[in-house]
């Protein structure tokens, strides 16, 4: 909530700002921006992986900017990830499906 408090007012007007709802309590009342509020923590913690939060995020901002296709996505993360960690692939790419196709209440 200190970082969301003191960063939201940086986010230019037009922007977007993507938020875990499980760590930040509030809202923010500007209406130049468009928030995306995510439980990403808790959604992470309920699939078993507590620590891919980000990736949960990461698949929300795929959805709504269109910044990267999914396909190279998928291969960026193949690439990255090191071959002692590749049984991790799989249970990241649902985590940034999960966040793709979380939808706000």
């Amino acid at each position: 909530t200190p970082s969301f408090d003191k960063f939201i007012g940086t986010v230019k007007a037009g922007g977007m700002a993507f938020i875990d709802s499980t760590l930040v309590d509030g809202t923010t009342d500007r209406t130049d921006i468009k928030c995306f509020y995510i439980p990403a923590t808790q959604l992470a913690k309920d699939m078993g992986a507590p620590t891919l939060a980000n990736m949960i995020l990461l698949g929300a901002i795929v959805k709504e900017t269109g910044c990267v296709s999914a396909e190279h996505l998928e291969e960026g993360l193949r690439h990255a990830v090191p071959a002692r960690h590749a049984d991790l692939i799989d249970l990241n790419i649902q985590a940034l499906e999960l966040g793709k196709n979380y939808t706000q209440a």
